[in-house]
């Protein structure tokens, strides 16, 4: 394990609303699809589900409105859409972000996008990063369960090849937060279209604008949360 005031052995993005500002694709997408079968998805509904994996919402919606289709072809259209999209107009990076990769590749800090999109949209948003950042990602169409569960960030901690208890995890969702959290990462909200709570050893920045050097030793030195805010009563390790 790294010693106090040392770099990250790596660090880990959520990418929509984290990464990138695409969670505006999302919507669109959500309003057009489902309202082509006669569900109006509003604005509210949407923020409801932001950070979960893409076939669990689409699952809900389903089960919510009766709709007869499957989930697996209703996040497949959605994914589809939201991916033309991104390739047509380009990735839009949220403040700060396209430089924190940056910063991370100089100071030789392996990077990783963990996302509960689907691995095309994924492939799209790492074609866009910096030279030598995002070099592994783990999407909500792999093989292990999606946020809050801890799987995604420790898949993606194995490929690097590091603890996940050595990373740093930035997140802008409560399903995010809490699978950064249950992976008993140095987990760092950034919140964006969510408001986050105020949970015990969860570090908070407003924007990636503000992370540099410094403050990625000092989310190091702070004490990593011991699980899941809302499963584990534990303190800090």
């Amino acid at each position: 394990m790294p010693c106090d005031n040392s770099l990250p052995s790596a660090v880990l993005f959520d990418m929509d609303g984290t990464l990138t500002d695409s969670e505006k694709w999302w919507y669109a997408a959500e309003r057009d699809i489902l309202g082509a079968l006669g569900v109006t998805w509003t604005e509210e509904r949407a923020h409801t589900t932001i950070g979960a994996p893409l076939e669990w919402v689409c699952a809900k919606v389903i089960r919510e409105d009766g709709l007869e289709v499957s989930a697996q072809e209703l996040a497949a259209d959605m994914s589809r859409r939201v991916c033309e999209v991104a390739r047509t107009s380009g990735v839009i990076w949220r403040p700060g972000a396209y430089e924190l990769l940056e910063l991370c590749v100089r100071l030789g800090i392996p990077t990783a996008l963990v996302t509960s999109s689907f691995q095309e949209l994924a492939d799209v948003i790492r074609e866009s990063a910096p030279h030598g950042s995002l070099t592994v990602s783990v999407a909500s169409d792999s093989e292990v369960a999606g946020k809050p569960s801890a799987q995604p960030y420790l898949l993606a901690a194995q490929r690097l090849d590091v603890a996940a208890g050595d990373c740093v995890i930035f997140e802008d969702s409560v399903f995010g937060v809490r699978s950064a959290m249950a992976a008993r990462s140095h987990a760092v909200a950034v919140p964006f279209l969510v408001e986050i709570p105020s949970w015990p050893l969860l570090l908070r920045v407003n924007s990636l604008e503000e992370v540099g050097e410094a403050e990625l030793r000092g989310f190091m030195s702070a004490p990593r949360p011991a699980g899941d805010p809302l499963l584990s009563p534990r303190g800090s390790d």
